[in-house]
């Protein structure tokens, strides 16, 4: 069974089509647990009609405590040998679920974890979750070294389902408002050197882009405290390919932050900070072998040339 996690906080004008998407799935052993987050509007009167008319709806309400807090009641309810993670104003195709699990069963058993392919779409409509293909899905390992270059692998608790018995104790970090899934997923994939994560080719999940989302209104003090914590953090994690992706996230975040346009002294102060610790942690890892030398060279000289790193921004822009 697949436990189906769905925090819900003034989702009204989305949750419907969440639910058709995720209830109207071929894979029907689920159970889909929805965590009313105190929210004002009209979400927990939808969570009840669909409760009424299917048993598979499990809904737990809980005093407004942010999505990390509604995310780990949610894993602590979970009674399924999987757990998937679904954002109340997303939708997954209806085969999303069998898509993942063959994956699973084409890599013989093994995977701690399946990641896919998730459609980013600006908010409005998105496409219908019914929608056909006829392209055979493909199971492939995704190794650390795909990990650090794949944004989807590591960035985000959507797009996938983990064993649950692979998340184990591992909870969402509350005091976190930015980049608190990316933490939790890192802290995850980072806690055995073996990790297995496979990646299933037609399953699709489908991101709405919400600009006014936590994403995209974060403060630079709460991005500053997420990538202190995963520096200081992951330095005690089991894998070492775990420990040296997760700082040189860190180091490829911070620079921009430093140079972009968080521009007061303090803040700059704060984040070069960071950075230099984030250096130094490279150096004892490890990191700077013959194949990763220039991109701890490229760091290291933003660092100590900030105007470099706008130099670099300039062209990133450029090139995208």
């Amino acid at each position: 069974m697949i436990s189906v996690i769905i925090p819900v906080y003034k989702a009204e004008a989305y949750l419907a089509y969440c639910l058709e998407s995720v209830l109207g799935n071929t894979y029907r052993d689920l159970e889909v647990i929805c965590v009313n987050d105190g929210s004002p509007d009209g979400s927990l009167a939808i969570l009840k009609s669909f409760a009424a008319r299917d048993n598979r709806v499990r809904i737990i309400s809980q005093a407004n405590a942010g999505v990390a807090t509604a995310r780990n009641t949610g894993i602590d309810a979970a009674t399924g040998d999987w757990l998937a993670f679904i954002d109340a104003d997303d939708a997954v195709h209806y085969r999303y679920f069998e898509r993942l699990l063959e994956a699973w069963e084409q890599d013989g058993y093994r995977a701690d974890a399946v990641v896919c392919h998730s459609l980013w779409h600006e908010e409005g409509e998105l496409p219908d979750f019914r929608e056909e293909w006829q392209a055979n899905n493909v199971s492939f390992p995704v190794p650390w070294t795909r990990i650090r270059t794949n944004m989807l692998a590591w960035a985000f608790m959507c797009g996938k389902i983990y064993r649950r018995e692979f998340i184990g104790q591992h909870r969402l970090s509350p005091e976190l408002s930015f980049s608190e899934d990316t933490y939790f997923n890192l802290a995850v994939l980072s806690s055995k050197e073996d990790l297995r994560l496979v990646a299933a080719s037609e399953a699709r999940y489908y991101y709405r882009v919400n600009k006014k989302s936590a994403y995209f209104t974060h403060s630079f003090e709460s991005k500053i405290r997420a990538y202190s914590k995963l520096q200081a953090d992951c330095r005690a994690w089991p894998s070492r390919f775990g420990r040296i992706v997760s700082s040189e996230l860190v180091a490829k975040n911070i620079y921009s932050d430093i140079n972009g346009k968080h521009n007061d002294r303090e803040g700059r102060a704060s984040a070069r900070a960071v950075y230099r610790r984030t250096l130094y942690f490279w150096a004892s890892q490890g990191f700077i072998s013959a194949s990763n030398f220039i991109h701890f060279l490229k760091y290291t000289l933003y660092y100590f040339f900030p105007c470099l790193s706008r130099i670099g921004l300039l062209i990133h822009r450029l090139r995208h």
